[in-house]
Parts: C-alpha cells; sequence; structure tokens
C-alpha cells in the first residue's frame, strides 16, 4: 500500500523539491519501484513518469527514465505495457524531439507489435500524437507498421487504424500518403466488419479536408463514392 502510494504521488513530489534531491533521492526510488513485484506499482510509475521526465534534463531523462521506459515496452505484465502506451505520446513530448527520434522509436515499434490488442490500440491512437517528433525516415516505418494492422485479425484494431488515418492525413507528408495510406484504405473499406467500414468514412471526409491533393487520387474518389453509396451508410 505505501509503495502504491509513493509511486502515485512521486511526479508530485518532484515539481516541489530541488534538483539535487530529485536526483540524489526521488530517481533511485524511482527505480526501485519501477521493478517492484506488483505490477499495479509499476503501472503506477509510468502514469507519474511523465511529471518526473518534465523536470528532468535531456540528459537526466536519457541516463535515468529512458531504460524504464525500454523495459517497460517488454514487461511481463499486460498492465504495465498498456500503461506505457496509454502514456507514451506525453512522454515522447516530455523527452523532446531528439529522444524521441533517436530513442522510443523502437519502443513505440514494440508496443504496435504488442501480442495484446488494447496495448495495440493505444500505440496506434497515439501515433498522430508523435508524428511532429520522428524524423521522415522513422515516420516511414511507423506507418508501414501502422498499416500492417489494417489486416490484424481484431476488427477492433483495424478499426483503430482507420481512426488514426483520419488524424494524421494533414499531417504527414503528401509523399508517404500516396505511397503509404492509399494503398490500404480499398482493403479497410472492403473489410467484413461493419465498424471498419464506416471508420474508413470518416478517413475519407478527413482527408478531403485537410489535404484536398491526396483526395484527387482517383483511387480515393473512386473508393468514397463506393463508401456513399453502401448500405452502410444509408
Amino acid at each position: 500500500m505505501v509503495r502504491r502510494v509513493i509511486a502515485t504521488k512521486i511526479g508530485e513530489m518532484a515539481q516541489v523539491y530541488e534538483k539535487e534531491f530529485i536526483v540524489s533521492d526521488l530517481i533511485p526510488a524511482f527505480k526501485q519501484l519501477s521493478n517492484d513485484d506488483q505490477d499495479l506499482v509499476r503501472v503506477l510509475c509510468l502514469d507519474s513518469l511523465n511529471a518526473l521526465a518534465r523536470v528532468l534534463s535531456r540528459e537526466d531523462n536519457k541516463t535515468h527514465m529512458l531504460p524504464v521506459i525500454i523495459q517497460s515496452a517488454e514487461d511481463k505484465s499486460w498492465r504495465v505495457r498498456l500503461a506505457l502506451s496509454h502514456n507514451f505520446a506525453e512522454i515522447a513530448e516530455s523527452f523532446g524531439k531528439e529522444i524521441t527520434d533517436l530513442s522510443l522509436v523502437q519502443t513505440f515499434s514494440t508496443l504496435l507489435k504488442d501480442v495484446e490488442n488494447v496495448v495495440k490500440i493505444n500505440a496506434v491512437t497515439s501515433f498522430w500524437k508523435i508524428v511532429k517528433l520522428i524524423s521522415s525516415d522513422k515516420l516511414s516505418i511507423l506507418m508501414l507498421l501502422i498499416l500492417s494492422l489494417a489486416k490484424d485479425p481484431s476488427a477492433i484494431v483495424r478499426s483503430s487504424v482507420t481512426s488514426v488515418m483520419a488524424n494524421i492525413a494533414g499531417i504527414v507528408p503528401k509523399d508517404l500518403a500516396y505511397q503509404k495510406l492509399l494503398p490500404s484504405i480499398n482493403e479497410l473499406m472492403r473489410d467484413d466488419n461493419q465498424d471498419v467500414r464506416q471508420g474508413y468514412q470518416l478517413y475519407t471526409t478527413q482527408c478531403y479536408q485537410s489535404n484536398q491533393q491526396v483526395w484527387r487520387s482517383s483511387r480515393l474518389r473512386n473508393s468514397a463514392v463506393h463508401c456513399a453509396t453502401a448500405e452502410d451508410f444509408d
């Protein structure tokens, strides 16, 4: 019980203490808690990590917080991996573009490949929030992983992909939109699951509003017409 309380409050404590105390006392305590036998304590640590990362320097985050994140992505408890997936975008924002691009992309890729659907879904829905922190070459790699989930056995995972397409339609470079997004949307349009197909309509609407050059693709227009005349959208 005490360890859970400390794990919950340690991020708040970091906001009021001097940096010397944070480095000498709070960080060692945080590391110990992040290896606790109870997965709930480890989950609470990840919920507090972002607040702690905000007050640390880039080097301190790289030295002390990054290993915790990498370790958590491989944690035996799906609850811990879910907590990381859920908090990933905020953590990446606190770490900044350099560390995210150089060190966190691989961890994010691990979450996208997780065996638990709920972990993958949270990672997918976080993707559009970290696009601005990722270089174009890393972005292309992650796009391939995201779009591979359009063929996931779980309909709810495939549906999450259509949702993220809508969010990133006007964010990713146009060449990525042509080369990576368009080849996948026809498959999603013809998905066996109605929710997935309806998510596709959201994508086409958002794409038209935010990236009309992509919309001019005849493949996308024809697919949208098909959706507009399908029974799903009567």
